[in-house]
Parts: structure tokens; sequence; C-alpha cells
């Protein structure tokens, strides 16, 4: 998704500014180089992955798991920021249980996550083995001062490194 939002960019930019179209097409078609081949990267990193099945925190990874080949079973928080009662969080058990999911993907801009880590001790409690909470940046929210030019294509990468590291 991210090659379609380059090229929407790039059109504004050229209607805007005519005179440079040139430049904004060339610019353009670098950076969805580099996002294919990142995308390219990532499937082949998660490829023998035989369970690609994860629970999120909340509703920001589909376009990202739509990419890698990733099932998101179900989520945490239905709303941003709304913890879950104690029913919503006993049925994501049920359904991690059914479904033997063990991934667990949480998101550094949460600084609590106590949800999360009861998923994790419930599933452990009911023995499926190897329950792994993941750090996964939703890249919704950055300091400023962190982004550069690659800032994207890092954190990107760093997120397939993690579940790959995470996933069977």
């Amino acid at each position: 998704q991210a090659v379609v939002l380059v090229n929407g960019m790039r059109d504004v930019l050229k209607a805007a500014d005519p005179a440079h179209a040139a430049g904004y097409d060339a610019r353009a078609a670098e950076y969805a180089g580099k996002l294919q081949k990142l995308k390219a990267d990532g499937r082949e990193l998660l490829k023998d992955k035989k369970d690609k099945k994860l629970v999120t925190f909340h509703e920001s990874l589909t376009y990202f798991a739509d990419t890698f080949g990733l099932e998101i079973v179900d989520v945490i928080q239905k709303t941003p920021g709304k913890e879950p009662t104690a029913k919503e969080l006993d049925k994501l058990v049920e359904t991690c249980v059914k479904g033997k999911v063990r991934v667990i993907a949480v998101e550094p801009q949460y600084t609590t996550q106590t949800s999360a880590a009861r998923v994790k001790q419930e599933l452990e409690a009911r023995g499926l083995a190897d329950v792994r909470l993941v750090e996964i940046d939703p890249l919704e929210t950055a300091n400023p001062g962190e982004v550069t030019p690659d800032w994207y294509e890092a954190k990107t990468r760093a997120n397939v490194r993690a579940l790959a590291d995470a996933l069977k």
C-alpha cells in the first residue's frame, strides 16, 4: 500500500508543479522500487513459516499482514486505548486456544499492555507452548527527531524480522 501512497503523492506534486514532473516521476519510481524490494525481502524472510497467525494489539496491521501473507486472527483492543472487558479477553483466549495462536503483537506506543500479558498468561496456563509477545511498531506515530529518509523502510524491516523470529 505504501507504493500506492507514493504514487498518489507524486501525482499531487506533478499537478502542483508540472515543470518538475520528470523529477517527481523518477524519485517516485526509485522509491517504489525500494518498497517492492522491501516487500520481496519480507516475504522471503517469512516464506518458510508454517504458522503465520497472530493477534494484534489493535486493528493497525491489516495492510502489513496482507502484504506479508500473515493472518490476523483477532485484536486485543477493539477501540484503540480502551482496554477490553474480562468477557472480551476470555473470548480472545478461547479463539487463540482453538486456533493455536501463539504470537501476540504489542506496540511500543502503548506503555501498559496488561491485557496482552494477561492473554499470554492465560494461553500458557491452558497449555499453549512458546507464546510470544512481539513488539511491532504500527508506524502510526513517530518522534519527529527519529524520522529520516529510511525511517519507514527500517521500521518495516524491523517489524518483519521480529515476526520472523517469533513465528514458526
